[in-house]
């Protein structure tokens, strides 16, 4: 990794390679979820709602999955009119409902999750699980810093 792009910093050279694995990220996603007939962004919002102990609105799904409320909420249009949500009143706002998935919408996103399961252990043989772990905690705490505005120290 460190000669991908050496005249860069460690963190820059980081943030490229995050770009890069986002858009294979992607491309994976809509190759598995083309099966459904659905595409990655489609994914992200039943996976959103799918992981919440309630249904979302909009905005909360943008949130989730580091979307745009608008988005978010063209994604959610779509997936109403396919059947795959279903849409509540949202008792703490009447002008944003809430959505949760469909049994119709449940079955898609069970099945697209089993084949990335399938996918990702493909993926992940070749890398020493500690090393994901390890991974994983960087790029939260990365997160963390740029969503709280203020880095802290680990």
């Amino acid at each position: 990794m460190s000669n991908t792009f050496p005249d860069l910093d460690s963190l820059s050279r980081l943030s490229l390679l995050v770009f890069r694995a986002q858009r294979a990220l992607n491309l994976e996603g809509d190759q598995i979820t083309a099966t459904w007939g659905l595409t990655s962004a489609k994914w992200k919002v039943l996976g959103a709602v799918d992981l919440a102990s309630k249904p979302l609105s909009a905005a909360a799904i943008g949130r989730a999955m580091g979307l745009t409320r608008q988005a978010a909420l063209k994604q959610t249009d779509q997936l109403l009119a396919m059947g795959l949500l279903s849409q509540q009143v949202n008792p703490n706002d009447t002008r944003a409902p809430v959505y949760s998935l469909s049994p119709t919408g449940q079955r898609a996103y069970d099945g697209i999750s089993a084949a990335w399961r399938a996918r990702s252990a493909i993926l992940a043989s070749v890398i020493a699980p500690s090393a994901l772990e390890v991974t994983s905690q960087v790029l939260s705490t990365l997160l963390a810093q740029m969503e709280s505005g203020t880095p802290q120290p680990v």
